[in-house]
């Protein structure tokens, strides 16, 4: 069996964190493996909401792409969340996928248990998006489980949403 082009480690609460707060606007994402790590973009159904996010190769207990190129998969969102409740917190996860391989590779590791899964990927045609950058002049921090109750709020919206900032 050949090594996986890409393998990243994490412990699984940030994940399911991660996933449980964006699962709900985007069902499906695609996730871009790079040398300087893991991007995702996405748009909601209707074209309404974009999630980016960028998480750099140094935050993951490991993280390794074989590949000189970006690779890129995609996954339902809604499967790797019933995925990540199936595991306690505190366990460790490594993921892995082999090129050409049609699912993602998920290995769980607590003090005393062991689980394996497999996760299906789908098959989208999506273009990376160009996204100007922008210096922004506001910064704001609130706690992750506001977030998670706003991104929830914010899926069932049908119309644009506006978030301004002022002093």
């Amino acid at each position: 069996m050949t090594d996986p082009q890409i393998s990243l480690s994490c412990y699984v609460k940030p994940l399911r964190d991660l996933v449980e707060s964006i699962k709900d606007i985007v069902p499906n994402v695609t996730f871009t493996f790079s040398e300087e790590g893991l991007d995702m973009q996405s748009m909601d159904v209707n074209k309404v909401a974009l999630v980016e996010l960028f998480i750099p190769a140094h935050s993951f207990a490991s993280y390794t792409n074989k590949d000189d190129e970006n690779i890129t998969i995609s996954v339902d969102l809604q499967s790797l969340s019933k995925t990540l409740k199936c595991v306690k917190a505190d366990a460790m996860c490594r993921m892995s996928w082999r090129k050409g391989a049609d699912e993602l590779n998920m290995n769980f590791k607590s003090t005393n248990e062991s689980f394996s899964f497999k996760l299906k990927l789908l098959n989208m045609e999506q273009q990376p998006m160009s996204i100007p950058v922008r210096n922004n002049d506001v910064t704001f921090t609130l706690p992750s489980d506001t977030y998670q109750n706003f991104t929830k709020d914010i899926s069932a919206l049908a119309a644009d949403v506006t978030i301004k900032v002022t002093e």
